[in-house]
């Protein structure tokens, strides 16, 4: 390593730097100048080049680097020669608030590679360009084929899972509309309407109804066992689930049939159809929203289909035969990479 100091002033130095003063032709080194003293904000301004130019004659600046500390600002300059020679880094001029600074000329050897004259004969020409030693069109069918014998071994598993549980190669379903809650809980209550219009109806039995009718909705919409609950269990779980002003309307209706069903009360036609009117609203309020209606159902077989099913002799010698033709191709593909690759 070479140091050399090119100027001080007061508290700052300017030196540069080789990493080797020796290098073989094509590799680099790099020449670091170094400040210390001050700080970027002070102005220093080292020499610029751009990549890939000279320096001086016959020494390229391949890059350039900055580096900086609290103590010093470094300029990294990577440098190459291409020529075998003895050089000399040129000095750089650098700026530092203003004033110039300069650094000492740098002695720089670029060595070659020996060559051995006298085994001329031991040096080779770089190797051509080494071609693919395998051609696709060797392989492409071999390719294909396997991905035959993959599709055929799906069939043969789809076939055997489907013998041994007893199912028909092509299952058929059928689709089926389902009531949502809401619309069997108005389609029970407009049968309660239908079936009550008279004053002298038992209000027990109307009551019974209706309510029956309101527990197997929230069974169904909320999952709620009210069929099981008393009323005021009922309530307390629903203040949980909906806003409580509808809660309030519900109150009333349990607790009037409470009083008709056990306490016989009599409860005037107007006041019945509010409270009818009431249930209404409320599972209009809580119905879901875009639920499917549609409900997929698988077909059932018979014990005697079953049985029927698992005798397929022919499905049964479809997958022997594929079996066979699997292994076939199979063999032949293993015979064909031995043969390529021998």
């Amino acid at each position: 390593m070479i140091a050399i100091t090119a100027s001080c002033l007061a508290q700052v130095s300017v030196d540069a730097r080789l990493d080797s003063t020796q290098i073989l032709v094509g590799s680099q080194t790099r020449l670091t100048v170094t400040v210390r003293g001050v700080s970027w904000g002070e102005g220093v301004k080292f020499p610029q080049f751009k990549d890939e130019t000279e320096m001086a004659p016959g020494i390229e600046v391949v890059r350039t680097e900055g580096d900086t500390t609290s103590a010093e600002i470094s300029c990294i300059y990577y440098l190459t020669a291409w020529d075998e020679g003895k050089y000399n880094v040129p000095s750089l001029d650098v700026k530092v608030a203003g004033k110039d600074f300069k650094t000492n000329y740098i002695p720089l050897k670029v060595n070659t590679i020996k060559v051995d004259t006298a085994h001329a004969d031991s040096i080779k020409p770089m190797h051509g360009v080494v071609g693919n030693p395998y051609d696709w069109s060797e392989w492409s069918p071999l390719f294909w084929l396997s991905i035959v014998v993959i599709i055929i071994l799906v069939i043969i598993y789809y076939l055997y899972v489907r013998l041994r549980a007893g199912k028909p190669i092509i299952s058929r379903v059928r689709f089926i509309r389902r009531l949502l809650p809401h619309e069997k809980a108005l389609q029970q209550i407009e049968k309660i309407k239908s079936e009550h219009l008279d004053e002298s109806t038992d209000q027990k039995e109307y009551y019974t109804a209706l309510t029956d009718t309101l527990r197997q909705y929230l069974n169904d919409r909320f999952g709620i066992r009210a069929k099981e609950m008393t009323s005021s269990e009922i309530l307390y779980r629903l203040e949980n689930e909906e806003d409580k002003s509808k809660i309030e309307e519900l109150r009333q209706v349990f607790e009037t049939a409470d009083l008709v069903k056990f306490a016989k009360y009599s409860v005037q036609n107007n006041i019945n159809d509010l409270y009818l009117t009431s249930v209404v609203k409320f599972i209009d309020s809580t119905k879901e929203e875009n639920a499917p209606t549609v409900e997929k159902v698988g077909t059932k077989l018979s014990e005697k289909d079953r049985t029927k099913m698992r005798k397929r002799k022919g499905v049964r010698l479809s997958i022997a035969l594929l079996v066979i033709t699997a292994a076939a191709i199979l063999a032949y593909i293993l015979w064909r990479v031995i043969e390529i690759i021998g």
